[in-house]
């Protein structure tokens, strides 16, 4: 390597598609990606499969495959504790590998993580950190309340609330101390007036200024930061949008971090997803709005952060794109059976929109930090086209394999009769051991016999419609230590899906008809939402994770981006070879001239520098 880079930062963008990244900088739109691929190094990257969130971001950050550490699923199932049971693969405590941060801080390094999958609550006070957790599902404990909508008459949109009595109380989940306001609607806007007498005049396509008031939360008071704007409800009535409530502090180690960005930049906040759209309180435009001030005030921080301490390697993950691409994939992919060609472009921009915001977000990252910054650009996965979906409990019932009752509060597993069960999201299904598991029935002289059955039930499942074979691969936990899956945590066996097909235990779980596959698309009126054990499948018009890392579909690929640029690395190379993303923490750690984190696996990528 001729150069090192003396600083760098990662920016995560979850969910962010190689292909259509090249597509769209060619074609003049990401005029940011366009230089740095031109001025550094691209290569289509592979994930670990499952390739979903939690995963992958745990690989990218350690440089450790998920049998290291310890991360196979959306959730975590620990031994010894019932097989229907996860714990958040989002909580630092369960990784069981050295962070890049970490090893950097080891080197005497300055580091920054904003809002990284994996690392809160933060293992290393050396490390300066800005929340939350990076789950796609919620601002995690950090968050007062998520995002509301309130009407003054029935019906209510999906959720929404009934303003009974004129007056509107806000408070933290779970809690009642907050702000009241009188509330009354007019035709084109919305008024609040609070207990002073001070009046808030609410219209329709406009924000309103910041709030702040005092929330009871766990018996403190805290102060939260929230704003409104007036949106029209499908019937054509007037409706009240309340943003996310986010603390003004807590949410950053040290604590100084957040006053220093209040100062700054204004509000900092967390969760920016598909949860008011999905509910249809506001369209795609205010939801790409509230991504857009999402990405501003990130960047605005670091800005802000690192002129006042001077960071030798910033990490920072967006989940916007992940968000969107679920949400309106469907409408631009014309395998997909949510496509109409007439709408076509209207959601081929919504998508384009939300990279030509990744692609400023990146370009201001670059201004804010630096020339003398490198440059690390890296999603967890792609995403490809959702078309039909498999509950795999149910093949495990249909082969006699599970017992369960199934009610309108979810199945209720009979374990004296199950003998394999799939947990705890999606790609795992676990042998129900005598010895190991809490209610095992299954003897230890059964157990490669009931792997088998697992196997041949996966594998045998075939589409109602075309005869196909669904699952594309089913393999036993010791085989699956050769893709780094594997190991304690990990189910017996795992599966990989045909692509196209999800076969998520949270998407698709037992149900009472004992389907197997069915077709998704807009015929689907899904009101459950993730955890609620109920089919949500059809509510997301993109999947990944369920198939192997390498396949492509449509206009989609399961393959990651990554992108580097900066001192040292070679110009305009484009990769041939799929790098894994279990090299991205070896090679920043060689590029920046520091000891790899003790737990990595990956390889330093080499060929990306100028020799």
């Amino acid at each position: 390597m001729t150069q090192q880079a003396r600083k760098t930062v990662v920016v995560g963008l979850d969910g962010a598609v190689p292909t259509l990244i090249r597509q769209w900088a060619d074609e003049g739109y990401l005029p940011g990606f366009a230089r740095l691929m031109a001025e550094g190094t691209t290569a289509p990257a592979r994930s670990i499969l499952p390739g979903v969130t939690p995963i992958n971001w745990a690989s990218i950050a350690t440089g450790a495959y998920p049998m290291t550490h310890g991360i196979p699923d959306f959730e975590v199932h620990l031994p010894g504790e019932p097989l229907d049971v996860g714990h958040d693969a989002f909580d630092s405590r369960l990784i069981t590998a050295q962070f890049l941060w970490e090893a950097a801080a080891d080197a005497g390094r300055r580091c920054l993580v904003m809002n990284f999958p994996g690392g809160w609550p933060p293992r290393d006070s050396r490390v300066h950190w800005v929340g939350g957790v990076g789950s796609p599902a919620s601002a995690g404990g950090l968050q007062l309340s998520p995002s509301h909508y309130y009407v003054g008459s029935a019906p209510a949109p999906r959720d929404g609330t009934v303003i009974v009595g004129g007056t509107l109380q806000l408070s933290a989940v779970g809690e009642e101390q907050g702000p009241s306001y009188a509330i009354s609607w007019a035709q084109d806007a919305v008024r609040l007036k609070d207990p002073a007498g001070q009046t808030l005049e609410v219209r329709e396509g406009t924000w309103t200024p910041w709030q702040q008031a005092d929330f009871g939360r766990h018996g403190a008071v805290v102060r939260g930061n929230y704003r409104f704007r007036a949106t029209r409800t499908s019937g054509g009535n007037l409706g009240l949008y309340c943003s996310q409530i986010y603390p003004a502090t807590g949410f950053t180690v040290p604590d100084v971090l957040a006053v220093e960005i209040a100062g700054a930049v204004g509000p900092y906040v967390d969760y920016c997803g598909a949860r008011a759209f999905d509910r249809g309180w506001v369209d795609a435009d205010v939801m790409l709005d509230e991504a857009d001030y999402k990405l501003q005030t990130m960047a605005a921080s670091i800005r802000a952060l690192n002129a006042r301490h001077d960071y030798d390697l910033v990490f920072v993950k967006t989940h916007i794109l992940d968000h969107l691409q679920h949400a309106f994939w469907g409408g631009f992919d014309p395998l997909s059976p949510w496509y109409g060609s007439d709408d076509a472009p209207v959601y081929e921009r919504y998508l384009r929109d939300g990279y030509v915001l990744a692609d400023r977000f990146v370009a201001q990252l670059q201004q804010a930090l630096g020339p003398e910054f490198g440059v690390v650009v890296v999603s967890d996965h792609g995403q490809l086209p959702h078309l039909k979906a498999m509950s795999p409990n149910n093949v495990l019932a249909a082969a006699g394999l599970l017992s369960a009752v199934v009610s309108e509060d979810g199945p209720v597993v009979d374990w004296s009769r199950t003998r394999a069960y799939a947990a705890t999201c999606l790609g795992h299904v676990y042998v129900n051991l005598a010895g190991r598991d809490p209610q095992g029935i299954v003897a230890p002289a059964d157990y490669e016999a009931t792997q088998a059955a697992i196997q041949e039930a996966l594998l045998s499942v075939r589409d109602p419609e075309t005869g196909e074979r669904v699952v594309e691969l089913a393999i036993t936990n010791r085989e699956a230590m050769a893709l780094g899956q594997g190991g304690e945590r990990a189910g017996d066996v795992i599966y990989a899906m045909r692509p196209g097909y999800s076969g998520d235990t949270n998407w698709f779980p037992l149900t009472a008809d004992g389907a197997t596959v069915v077709r998704v698309g807009p015929h689907h009126r899904i009101d459950a939402d993730f955890g609620e054990r109920k089919f949500i499948a059809g509510k997301f018009a993109s999947v990944h994770g369920c198939s192997l890392p390498t396949v492509s579909l449509g206009r989609g690929t399961e393959l990651a981006t990554l992108i580097l640029a900066g001192p040292g690395v070679r110009k305009g190379y484009a990769r041939a070879a799929y790098p894994e993303l279990v090299d991205v923490a070896p090679t920043i750690a060689e590029w920046l001239g520091f000891p790899v984190p003790r737990n990595s696996q990956g390889r330093v990528l080499r060929d990306v520098f100028d020799q």
